[in-house]
């Protein structure tokens, strides 16, 4: 795979998001319904969404 990566970089970019922006991306990121309950189905994936959704935001 790197090797192919390697061969073809205008096939991808890399997005750099802010630290302080991060809680923003996956509220909307949620809202298209992508999100860890939706990309890995099964008890890890529920339990890192809910431990995400209930985390206190950074204004309370």
């Amino acid at each position: 795979m790197n090797e192919w990566l390697e061969d073809n970089q205008e096939l991808y970019w890399k997005i750099v998001i802010p630290a302080k922006r991060k809680r923003e991306f996956r509220d909307k990121l949620d809202q298209a319904n992508i999100n860890h309950r939706t990309l890995f189905p099964g008890l890890d994936g529920i339990a890192t969404w809910l431990k995400e959704y209930y985390r206190p935001s950074a204004s309370q």
